[in-house]
């Protein structure tokens, strides 16, 4: 599984042009696959809710995507809005599937390392989820940004967030060091002289019990005196 740091982003960046980076820039955003992307309808953005519709995802339904204020901008600066039916028109397929003019190879030269030349396409969709639970957003709601139908492709991203395991087991810390003055108080006042109790006779009336006759000091010290 392959997703970019920093670095390589800025590299890729140089090496696609600026021409063609709002393409790669919306796909960083949006986690969009390339034919959900390419294929995307002018009528499928809405600025009012900020969603992204995708009317047929990859499982049978249509799925939607919320639009950061990023994803916004550079769909407002694209050429193509209100000019026509496709966000992307460059070069459309007779099937009516849009697809952008950047290829393939303009990824796998990104970098001069070896890791860099194996960087595909998809790979912006990892690097979508990769940086979204590194900044400790939730499985289950990078499942519903992805359009997962089953969490266990989703769960490929979890070891990545080792940061946000600890914080999640440190409020286990803070819990008991947040009740531990309590549980202290609480032992403290059960050391204290029980209140005299009473019990009921049989026929329900009140009847003191044996600790509230002996444990009476009072009384105790009174016996005393007179057996002294």
């Amino acid at each position: 599984m392959r997703y970019l740091t920093d670095d390589e982003e800025a590299k890729l960046r140089v090496r696609v042009g600026e021409d063609h980076w709002p393409v790669v820039e919306l796909a960083l955003n949006t986690g969009l696959r390339r034919a959900e992307l390419f294929g995307l309808r002018w009528g499928n953005v809405d600025f009012k809710t900020n969603v992204l519709t995708i009317p047929r995802a990859k499982a049978g339904r249509a799925r939607r995507v919320p639009m950061n204020s990023r994803v916004r901008d550079l769909l407002r600066a694209l050429p193509s809005r209100l000019k026509g039916d496709w966000v992307f028109p460059q070069r459309q397929r007779r099937d009516g599937t849009g697809f952008s003019e950047l290829h393939e190879p303009r990824f796998h030269s990104c970098g001069e390392r070896r890791r860099d030349q194996d960087f595909r396409w998809h790979d912006l969709r990892h690097t979508f989820a990769s940086r979204l639970v590194m900044k400790g957003v939730d499985i289950r709601t990078v499942q519903e940004l992805l359009g997962h139908a089953d969490i266990r492709m989703t769960l490929r991203y979890s070891h990545l967030s080792p940061a946000h395991l600890l914080d999640a087991v440190e409020k286990l810390a803070e819990k008991e060091s947040g009740t531990g003055s309590g549980t202290s108080d609480s032992s403290e006042q059960n050391l204290a002289p029980p209140e005299p109790t009473r019990e009921r006779l049989r026929g329900g009336k009140p009847r003191a019990t044996r600790r509230s006759r002996t444990g009476d000091l009072l009384i105790t010290n009174q016996l005393l005196y007179r057996l002294s």
